[in-house]
This record gives structure tokens, C-alpha cells and sequence, in this order.
């Protein structure tokens, strides 16, 4: 049996941050109606489904929609399947973007997606979603090889738009063969003699830095979440960031530090 209950769900910027908060804890903060986004959210099941509305009067409206909707399905009423309008592509985009931020994705990857759109804005003329075929794909990577991007990164954009289309159900036809491919290629590195001259130039805080990068091949997410203040410069140790495997990548809050000894030098 469905659960019968809707809710109407605002989302408001707070101090430069995006929160969830329902109308009437918004309405005692005294935030107008006409900022920040309306939804109404149920659960259909284990699955929690949202669907955004665009005011106030409009989410009231689709609420009680919505409880029609359930009330007749726990009833065993079969409901018409509703008709489903051409969704054009910037509105896609948005619906996209949209459920990066309800997930909680990095900035980075938003940033990353907005990068991917540009570039297919460049090659894609027409209106619609559903008129994204495999020409239009095929135009999308060779116009990114005319701007002259790596072939990893032309590889990396054409996958991550494909997960855009995936995720509204859209299958352009494309043919074995159409993805960009790369091939790696083996890269530079520096001997212990490169190493040891560039130490010598470092003053004892960057060769604490340097060590730090090196020792523990940490990725840019990791470095980005070492703090200064946990350098114990005195001793020269290093901080190692160990993430809490229940929840990977998602908090700082998460991650559990602890303290390595000293490097070599």
C-alpha cells in the first residue's frame, strides 16, 4: 500500500548554503515565498520521489493532487498514465542539476557538468532532449577535438554526458566504435637525483609539503581536506586523513586523523 502522505519542502539559501526546511519553519524566519525553490516529496514505497513546483500556491496545488493520486492507487483505482509534454534541453539541465544538489554532489562535480553542457550547447542547435541522436553525439566529440582538448578529456566529457542522457532515459543509438577512445600514455618521472636537487632548493616547510605529497600519494580531494594547523612542523610529521568507510568521500566530519612519523629525507 503507498503512503498516502505529501509534503510541501522549501529550499533556501542560508548563508551562502542551499537548506531544506519546510514553509512553516522558513515563515518564522521570516524568508519570503518568492525565494528559494518549492517541491512536494512522498515515498512510493522505500523510494523517496520529489517533484519540484514553481510557487507556493503551485505546490499547495500539486500536494493535494498528489494525495488524490495515492488515495486512488491505495484504493485500486486505475489511474490513466498522465501525458508527457517535450521537455526541452536547458529545462533537462536544470532537472539534472537539480538532482546533483538534492544528492549532495561536490561543487567540483557541478562544476564539472557545467563545463560538459557548454561544450554541447557549441554543437547542439535545436530545442529538444529527445532530438539528441547519435549525429548529434558524433558532432559533440569531434567539436571537442577542434577546441583542442586532450583526448582523456574529450573521453571523460562524452561519458559524463552520456550519463546525462541515461539518467532521462534517452538512447541516441549510437554504434560500437562512436565513444572517443585514448590511449594512456606512460608518463614522466623524476629520478632520486631530480628528487634530491629539488629538496635541496626547498626550505624546511616546503620540503615538509614536498614530502607530504609524495609520501602519501594522496589525490586532490585528500590534500584539499589536510588542514595546516595539523602539520606538527616541530617534529615534522604528517597528517593521514583516513576516510570512515561507512561514508566515503561524502563529510569532513567523517574523515578520522591520525598522525604519521617523521619522512625521510
Amino acid at each position: 500500500m503507498p503512503n498516502r502522505r505529501v509534503r510541501v519542502v522549501r529550499s533556501v539559501k542560508l548563508n551562502g548554503k542551499w537548506k531544506f526546511m519546510n514553509p512553516q519553519a522558513a515563515q518564522r524566519q521570516r524568508i519570503p515565498n518568492d525565494q528559494g525553490r518549492w517541491y512536494i516529496t512522498w515515498r512510493d514505497g522505500n523510494k523517496k520521489e520529489w517533484e519540484r513546483c514553481d510557487s507556493w500556491t503551485h505546490a499547495l496545488a500539486q500536494k493535494l493532487k498528489k494525495e488524490g493520486e495515492l488515495h486512488a492507487r491505495s484504493a485500486g483505482v486505475e489511474l490513466a498514465a498522465p501525458k508527457v509534454g517535450r521537455i526541452t534541453f536547458d529545462d533537462a539541465v536544470e532537472q539534472f542539476n537539480e538532482d546533483l544538489r538534492l544528492r549532495d554532489m561536490r561543487t567540483e562535480t557541478v562544476e564539472a557538468y557545467r563545463l560538459v553542457f557548454e561544450n554541447f550547447r557549441a554543437s547542439f542547435t535545436k530545442k529538444y532532449l529527445d532530438q539528441i541522436d547519435r549525429h548529434a553525439m558524433l558532432s559533440f566529440a569531434q567539436s571537442l577535438r577542434k577546441a583542442k582538448l586532450a583526448p582523456r578529456t574529450v573521453s571523460n566529457r562524452y561519458l559524463a554526458f552520456s550519463t546525462f542522457l541515461k539518467f532521462h532515459g534517452i538512447k541516441p543509438g549510437m554504434k560500437k566504435g562512436d565513444a572517443p577512445k585514448f590511449v594512456e600514455g606512460e608518463a614522466d618521472a623524476y629520478s632520486r637525483k631530480d628528487i634530491a636537487t629539488f629538496k635541496a632548493a626547498c626550505t624546511p616547510e616546503q620540503r615538509l609539503l614536498f614530502n607530504f605529497y609524495l609520501c602519501t600519494g594522496f589525490r586532490m580531494q585528500e590534500v584539499m581536506g589536510a588542514l595546516r594547523s595539523k602539520f606538527k612542523a616541530a617534529v615534522k610529521s604528517c597528517v593521514l586523513v583516513v576516510v570512515d568507510q561507512l561514508h566515503p568521500f561524502q563529510n569532513p566530519q567523517n574523515y578520522v586523523v591520525e598522525y604519521l612519523p617523521q619522512f625521510a629525507e
